[in-house]
């Protein structure tokens, strides 16, 4: 149709005419061209929305997972702590102590554990009456998900999330993650494995109720024991700060998401009223 049309005016030299309807042609094209990159920026500031709600889930539940772990490694303290006290083998001060993780160390990280607000060691002594031994050995690990994110970087899709700083901070937590399921794998696990045999050697069981009294006689003649109580102590103040980073970290991260999802539902409410 319109091709005709600038045919005839080229053929009658109605130039005016000529120049209007490639006038049109090229509006009509840049026009086609802004509404189909409109269309594709907005498919793509969805699926940037849902990735983020996406990872904000798996955040949630990194959070209850570490409150859970961090809870259980407070009860493995406060029965390494009574124990080596009972036996006068708690160590005045160690490497753990001062180790850092998030720009803190033990001590600071414990004057604010919300776990430790809410059942305080004598109260967690109380309750895992038996089971000290169990307790001062075990270690229960924490499992961060990392779905959401590791699916973002197979699909190459980590280009959609505008907020570069953001994306340091995923990425950044990410790191955290992996260093923490690596520490827990390759130290505390293997560690626990050889306090538990040597526990075994005395008669120690994970699965079984050992009197208080009788266990603090054991330890208290038992050189090796203390010294394996010794470095449980240390493991679990470590895990501890490792555990605490993280969940900080975690906590700050998803209430940088939540505030992302915020502004951008703000912002889409502000150009629809515009609209």
């Amino acid at each position: 149709m319109i091709l005709r049309r600038i045919t005839k005016h080229v053929r009658d030299q109605n130039w005016f005419a000529v120049v209007l309807d490639f006038f049109i042609v090229v509006v009509g094209i840049l026009i086609a061209f802004q509404i189909t990159n409109w269309s594709e920026a907005r498919g793509e500031r969805h699926r940037e929305a849902q990735i983020l709600r996406d990872i904000a889930t798996d955040l949630q539940g990194d959070i209850f997972s570490y409150s859970k772990v961090l809870n259980y490694s407070l009860d493995k303290i406060s029965a390494l702590n009574h124990i080596l006290e009972k036996t006068d083998s708690l160590p005045a001060s160690s490497v753990a102590d001062s180790y850092l993780d998030g720009g803190r160390v033990y001590s600071e990280y414990l004057e604010d554990s919300d776990e430790l607000r809410a059942r305080g060691f004598a109260e967690r002594l109380e309750l895992i009456e038996g089971q000290l031994w169990s307790r001062a050995v075990s270690v229960v690990n924490a499992r961060p998900s990392t779905t959401a994110f590791v699916s973002l970087e197979n699909s190459g899709e980590l280009g959609l999330l505008q907020n570069r700083d953001l994306v340091r901070q995923l990425q950044a937590y990410r790191q955290k993650t992996a260093g923490l399921l690596r520490t827990q794998d390759v130290t505390l696990k293997p560690a626990r494995d050889r306090a538990s045999e040597t526990g075994h050697l005395y008669g120690l069981s994970l699965f079984g109720e050992v009197n208080e009294a009788a266990l603090i006689e054991l330890v208290s003649t038992t050189p090796s024991l203390t010294a394996v109580l010794q470095t449980q102590l240390g493991y679990g103040k470590v895990h501890f700060i490792n555990l605490s980073a993280a969940n900080e970290r975690a906590a700050l991260l998803l209430k940088q998401i939540e505030d992302e999802l915020d502004e951008k539902i703000t912002l889409k409410t502000d150009v629809e009223v515009a609209q």
